[in-house]
Order: C-alpha cells, then structure tokens, then sequence
C-alpha cells in the first residue's frame, strides 16, 4: 500500500491475522487492506474493514486508531450523526499525533456536514507541522502531500 500499489484487499489474510489470535495485529492489517480498498473505490468493503478495526482498536484502548478507522469508514459511505462528527473533530483536536489526525479530519471531512470546515482546517494546520521531508511517505491511509494538496484553496 505504501508503494502505491492498486491491488484489491486480502480478505483471507486479514481473517488468518484473526485467527493467530493478535488483536492489535488484526487491526492493523485489517486497516492495511480497508485502505487498498479504498484506493480501488471497493467502498464496501473498505468500509467494512475499516469498522472491524476500529472495533478491536476501541476493545484494545488504541483511540488514535479506532479514530482513524473511524474516519475512513466515514469517508466511505458509513452511516453517521452531526454529533458523531463533532466528538470526532474534537478527539482529534485533543490528539497529539499530528499525522493521524491529519489523515483522520481529512478523511472525515470528505462527507458533507456543519463540521466539515472545522474537520479540512484541522486536517490543514496539523498537516503543515509535519517537516516537509516526510509528506511523501503514506504511513497508515493518505500521505501527507496527498492531504496538503486537496486543502489548497481552489480544490475541492
């Protein structure tokens, strides 16, 4: 995925990581291949995925990443209320990890809602305090450059 690759998720790894018994290690690939999903427009299953992780991340105590799961489900079509995207924009303003939330907000403001200037200038202002020799690199979901790019004032 951090390569750019387009390939479809992997549906039985992500069901033999289960089975080995590691929870954080099922989230973390579960969220690996709910954003090839994404990337392929699989929307379904990426949303899918993406909620699985988040679930174990909330059962493990990991709410930088259940957030981020969180957000990409979102993105990708999952169901939710204005007060859920305002817990949300306020979790992150709360988080110190500067690359999840900018990846988060961004995700999170892909959907139309009150909270979506507050979500784009969050993802924004924590984007810009990442050091520039970093923002090619796509740790979990987006790179930094990718979010950078679409908050410049003629994207959309």
């Amino acid at each position: 995925y951090r390569r750019g690759d387009a390939r479809a998720p992997d549906l039985e790894l992500v069901e033999a990581v289960a089975a080995a018994g590691s929870p954080p290690l099922e989230a973390l690939v579960a969220l690996g291949e709910a954003a090839f999903a994404w990337r392929r427009s699989a929307l379904e299953d990426a949303r899918a995925l993406a909620t699985r992780a988040e679930g174990i991340w909330r059962r493990v105590g990991q709410h930088e990443g259940a957030w981020l799961c969180l957000a990409l489900a979102i993105a990708c079509g999952r169901p939710t209320r204005e007060e859920e995207l305002a817990e949300l924009a306020a979790q992150l303003a709360s988080c110190d990890d500067d690359v999840i939330v900018a990846q988060a907000a961004h995700l999170a403001a892909q959907v139309p809602s009150p909270h979506r200037d507050r979500l784009r200038a969050l993802a924004r202002e924590r984007a810009e305090r990442i050091p520039a020799a970093l923002h090619e690199a796509c740790k979990e979901v987006l790179s930094i450059s990718d979010i950078l790019k679409s908050c410049r004032p003629n994207s959309a």
